[in-house]
């Protein structure tokens, strides 16, 4: 993989595979699959492998009371 891929390291293959699996939730139940939280939800967003809406949405699942947007709203 590496040789047709120079970039990927096997961080950045296990941060694609969990971003496309966060893209596929629908619920919190699905989330709860994920290892994910908070902390890693900002790291994603912030080194560009998710965008504000998309951090929005999942955070409004995780904490509906957090303040944050409901995509629903």
């Amino acid at each position: 993989m590496q040789e047709r891929f120079p970039g990927l390291t096997p961080e950045v293959a296990a941060q694609t595979i969990l971003v496309e699996s966060l893209k596929a939730c629908q619920s919190i139940m699905d989330l709860t699959r994920l290892p994910v939280d908070p902390r890693v939800l900002s790291q994603l967003r912030d080194g560009g492998l998710i965008d504000q809406a998309e951090w929005e949405r999942i955070m409004a699942m995780l904490d509906p009371q957090s303040g944050v947007p409901s995509i629903d709203a």
